[in-house]
């Protein structure tokens, strides 16, 4: 009996010895002082927003369970790092140097293919030291398909950098190897990464020199794939100003495809200076959607064609504040029409993304120095909650024109409209919900750091880390601007 005793008391000091360790390891969660975090310096900011985004995350270790009942934290409420996050962490991991949160970081992840997002990084910072095996070793060690092909997609991007044309040309391929298998793309993960490696795939290959080669890449995808790569093989040729390869291009893409690489002929044409061509192009198709004509609009306007661009616009618009939003439902489920003419002709113009042609709309009126027009249009949005993400909408346009005071002050708007309770349509019923993280990842991405962790620090801890990690991707996008034109960004 003594001997059992002796046993279950030694068993109960391992177990408490483990949790204290444990314990003792995790990540130490600090307030998020904007005055301490502004004496810090750039890469001491940096670590300090990694650290306080895995402090307001789960832990996933063994012991994680029985730490957080004897502790009686809050912990058990908080989840594992998102994707998203992951992706933040490994970006200023590479770009700062900082291999050891990469390690550290790999305690909080929610499951392996988490771990293997996370090695993407590890890899990436292996090669950026010339560490080329021991790149492709680890590499070579992540499972998930869509994991892989976007690192050896990034593996053949950094050699194409260093001049390793041949070496370059393998990794690409065989991250067009892996793309060919079939992949669950209802996981968010996994078509977030396809998508980038498609995107490196096109912009680092031989694929788009020639039209051919670009057609049969993209026909050889699955569906849902072979739509993503479309549009990056579209917006590849139109962000060179390649007409004639996007013509090619457009002639030999499915029927269903042909149409979208159409339009975006027109919007390159009008962005090369050809804006007659474009014009006549557009009548000549005869129709387009809503946001597609936005999207003209702004163009026409950017090479010096205001009233074409303003009536454009405005025929939009009018008609947005004509028929409003019914039943708060951002998009019609029966498409209705509107006829626009240009100097060549009318044009149909599908309208049904009405919430997205919105966007654009105020992102042009504000650009032109009609903020007026843009508030219109924000005024007929569904609820308050749309009202103050485009608010942020405007905050970002002002901050990328340089005009910070002005972008500051839409940000201030937002907030305080936030602070007052919005509501937003779920499952048909109008419910409160809130608009921090939103209005706080705004602040980050205009480079109002302090702002940013004000908001913050008004939401609970767990949801504290939405915003903290935005706060670290601007940072890695305005040092890299690499990351931003990959990822992309949801304003524009």
């Amino acid at each position: 009996m003594r001997r059992i005793v002796w046993l279950l008391g030694l068993l109960a000091i391992v177990v408490v010895g483990t949790v204290w360790w444990s314990s003792r390891n995790a990540i130490r969660l600090e307030p998020l002082d904007t005055q301490r975090f502004a004496q810090m310096s750039e890469t001491e900011q940096v670590e300090w927003l990694i650290e306080q985004t895995l402090a307001r995350s789960k832990r996933t270790g063994a012991f994680t369970p029985l730490s957080e009942e004897l502790s009686l934290s809050q912990g058990s409420a908080w989840e594992p790092v998102s994707y998203m996050e992951i992706d933040a962490i490994g970006m200023a991991c590479v770009e700062y140097d900082l291999p050891h949160w990469l390690n550290r970081a790999r305690r909080y992840m929610r499951q392996e293919a988490d771990r293997e997002h996370l090695m993407v990084y590890q890899a990436i910072l292996q090669a950026r030291k010339g560490d080329w095996q021991a790149a492709e070793q680890t590499v070579r060690r992540i499972r998930a398909d869509a994991i892989k092909a976007l690192a050896w997609a990034h593996l053949g991007r950094l050699r194409a950098e260093a001049g390793q044309s041949d070496a370059a040309q393998q990794s690409l391929d065989q991250a067009r190897a892996l793309l060919a298998r079939p992949t669950d793309l209802t996981n968010a993960a996994y078509y977030h990464c396809l998508t980038n490696a498609i995107s490196l795939i096109i912009n680092y290959s031989s694929i788009p020199e020639r039209a051919e080669t670009a057609a049969e890449f993209v026909q050889g995808l699955h569906d849902q794939r072979r739509s993503a790569a479309v549009w990056q093989v579209n917006e590849y040729y139109r962000r060179r100003g390649d007409v004639a390869r996007l013509r090619a291009f457009a002639a030999l893409v499915s029927k269903s495809d042909r149409r979208d690489a159409e339009i975006l002929l027109v919007r390159t044409l009008i962005e090369q200076g050809q804006a007659e061509a474009g014009l006549r192009l557009l009548a000549r198709l005869g129709e387009c959607r809503d946001i597609d004509l936005a999207r003209i609009a702004r163009a026409l306007h950017r090479q010096g064609r205001t009233q074409d661009a303003r009536t454009f616009a405005d025929a939009l618009r009018t008609r947005l504040l004509q028929d409003g939003f019914p039943q708060g439902h951002l998009s019609r489920h029966k498409p209705s029409t509107l006829r626009v003419s240009t100097p060549y002709g009318e044009v149909r113009v599908q309208l049904r993304r009405d919430y997205n042609t919105t966007h654009l709309l105020v992102q042009a009126y504000t650009e032109w120095g009609q903020p007026d027009a843009a508030e219109q249009l924000i005024a007929v949005l569904p609820d308050e909650y749309f009202r103050v993400l485009q608010r942020t909408n405007m905050a970002y346009v002002y901050h990328k024109m340089g005009h910070k005071a002005q972008a500051r002050q839409h940000l201030e708007r937002a907030r305080t409209r936030g602070q007052q309770g919005v509501s937003r349509v779920v499952l048909g019923r109008l419910q409160p919900v809130g608009t921090s993280i939103e209005i706080g990842c705004a602040s980050a991405m205009c480079g109002e750091h302090p702002l940013a962790l004000e908001v913050a620090n008004t939401i609970p801890l767990p949801e504290q880390r939405g915003i903290v990690s935005c706060v670290l991707r601007e940072y890695v996008f305005r040092r890299n601007a690499f990351w931003e034109r990959l990822m992309g960004f949801p304003w524009e």
